[in-house]
């Protein structure tokens, strides 16, 4: 009888262990491969140039060790792709104010000087997972968030 009780919860506990490993979080982001996917499935305006040396002079307001990659137009078209990677969850709030900031500043630029892309910045993709904070400007932001999701 002890035998059968014991071999009765083991078969269960295996079928838990099944249960639960098989019903994992699904696949791990990787934000690196969604970063270079961005860049070569989404359309946007024109050819994006890697202006990530350029990172810390628009985005002055970043918590320290930030990285940036950041991929802008070379001309007016407010298209870009810029992912933030911070040490710390955190400090994630901080990287969306400053990207709040930049997108006032864009839109203020697009309403003078480029009105027909002031829908581009409304509609500009912010997406968060973990430490990484993602910016897409573009008018194709189904594709981006098929990308993020």
């Amino acid at each position: 009888m002890k035998k059968t009780i014991k071999i009765i919860a083991l078969i269960t506990l295996l079928v838990f262990v099944f249960i639960f490993s098989s019903c994992g979080g699904g696949e791990k982001f990787d934000a690196d491969a969604a970063y270079n996917s961005l860049l070569t499935e989404v359309q946007f305006a024109e050819e994006l140039i890697d202006t990530s040396a350029q990172a810390n002079y628009v985005f002055y307001d970043l918590p320290e060790n930030t990285t940036v990659k950041m991929h802008t137009t070379a001309s007016q078209y407010p298209d870009c792709v810029i992912m933030f990677t911070v040490e710390d969850k955190t400090q994630v709030n901080l990287v969306k104010t400053s990207i709040d900031t930049y997108l006032d500043e864009k839109l203020n630029q697009m309403q003078n000087y480029h009105p027909d892309e002031v829908i581009k910045v409304q509609n500009a993709v912010v997406f968060t997972n973990d430490v990484n904070v993602f910016l897409v400007i573009t008018s194709d932001t189904n594709t981006v968030n098929e990308i993020l999701k």
